[in-house]
């Protein structure tokens, strides 16, 4: 059965807040579990990769309208 966008706000209403309203930008963090006292470079590499692949992703996927940042406290 298709599904429209009016279908869904007739049936739970007008979003709130509105699209224009709403946050556009979210902090991301991201933890690494690993045994020693310091994460493994390559293990710090990938864990960040991922992070800024996430981000790119939401970019993307949102049209350039959300901005997902990685933690300052993780960056390369």
């Amino acid at each position: 059965m298709p599904v429209r966008i009016e279908d869904i706000v007739d049936a739970l209403g007008p979003r709130i807040p509105g699209a224009d309203e709403s946050r556009t930008e979210f902090r991301l963090g991201v933890y690494l579990l690993h045994n020693g006292t310091a994460p493994r470079p390559a293990l710090l590499h990938k864990a960040r990769s991922i992070s800024a692949a996430v981000a790119e992703y939401f970019f993307r996927a949102t049209d350039g309208r959300m901005l997902v940042l990685p933690n300052p406290n993780s960056a390369p």
